[in-house]
């Protein structure tokens, strides 16, 4: 797998494709050189490279990141425990290749860590994913080897997606919309997505984590000119120049957002959509539960 041979098909599976772009790390690999020596390392490596390719289908793409990470693109992998599986199974062929290296006097283990992100949800530039998977398998520590971008990466302050406001600002743009359509006619609609825990014991530190990860997720699935901010376990969001059936969209948009998260068993989410101005009359059949 030579590196330098496929960023270039890396690129173009990233901006039109449908998949998994993941990072394959063997943490303690360098400890394992340290022990059996360079020789070892590179017999070692050489049946690492294999076992990655055993992993793969035929049109996934596949580069070496040095010594012991792994670059893959899983062309159309949507589902996450497909990846969890083939972590599994490298994990599972690494641990005995170990064994085999290993001997009474060194007995050194190699771990199999992955970060992995989805695309098109989460992106489609391939140096922008790389870098939200790398981050996500720097949290592969904490609990699991396997670790999913999950938008945690995302706070208010960001550029991208919408602008996020407090409580009182978020009021005095919804103030200045009312009247901007009051005078130029232009429809506009306001969102209010409520996430609700489903489980009675859910520590109360861990539905707050939860609610600031999918308001970020909500966050990123918007136009930089939609407008933001949550009050207590709701989102409220104000979608300029929206007519009714655009927003249909954009409802559609943030459920398939949410849903990549995986936390439809743990959080109900339901959306409310209200135009303000021309179209005020909103159907109800455009409520939305996921």
């Amino acid at each position: 797998m030579d590196n330098s041979r496929i960023i270039e098909k890396l690129y173009k599976a990233c901006a039109t494709e449908k998949g998994l772009l993941a990072i394959v790390k063997m943490d303690n690999l360098i400890m394992f050189k340290d022990v059996y020596g360079a020789d070892v390392i590179d017999r070692f490596q050489e049946e690492c490279l294999e076992i990655i390719d055993s992993s793969t289908g035929v049109s996934d793409i596949k580069g070496c990141l040095g010594t012991d990470e792994f670059v893959i693109f899983f062309k159309g992998m949507q589902d996450k425990q497909e990846m969890k599986n083939v972590h599994s199974y490298i994990e599972k062929k690494v641990s005995e290749l170990a064994v085999e290296y290993a001997s009474d006097e060194k007995d050194v283990s190699v771990d199999i860590s992955v970060g992995a992100v989805m695309v098109p949800e989460h992106g489609t530039n391939y140096e922008d994913l790389f870098d939200k998977a790398d981050r996500a398998l720097d949290n592969s520590a904490e609990g699991s080897n396997v670790v999913f971008y999950d938008f945690s990466d995302v706070s208010p302050e960001s550029e991208d997606g919408a602008m996020w406001l407090d409580e009182s600002h978020y009021s005095t743009v919804h103030k200045f919309l009312e009247n901007y359509i009051e005078t130029y006619k232009n429809p506009a609609c306001e969102l209010t997505v409520t996430l609700s825990s489903m489980d009675e014991e859910l520590p109360m530190k861990e539905y707050d984590r939860l609610l600031q990860l999918m308001g970020g997720a909500v966050k990123m699935a918007l136009r930089k000119s939609d407008v933001m901010t949550r009050k207590g376990n709701k989102l409220y969001i104000l979608l300029p120049e929206m007519t009714q059936h655009h927003t249909i969209s954009v409802v559609n948009r943030i459920k398939n957002r949410l849903f990549t998260m995986g936390l439809e068993d743990t959080i109900n989410v339901s959306i409310d959509s209200q135009m303000i101005g021309p179209e005020r009359e909103y159907p109800a059949w455009l409520k939305a539960v996921i």
